[in-house]
């Protein structure tokens, strides 16, 4: 039985989302790096959207002070 369209769909949504899990992760470790203490880190992750592809690997740093 082949999978229905909306799988494939679901199936690269998720693969969307770990990448940009991953890409939220490797942020957060390099600013551990750089002293910024771990409690002080939120990671957060959004897979990109199909209309975006430009802006695939792009990541969002919001800073508090």
């Amino acid at each position: 039985m082949r999978p229905a369209a909306g799988d494939d769909a679901t199936q690269r949504e998720l693969q969307a989302f770990g990448a940009a899990l991953d890409r939220a992760n490797a942020v957060a470790q390099a600013l551990t790096k750089l002293d910024v203490a771990a409690n002080r880190i939120t990671v957060q992750a959004a897979p990109e959207l199909a209309s975006a592809r430009s802006d695939a690997a792009r990541v969002e740093i919001f800073l508090e002070y």
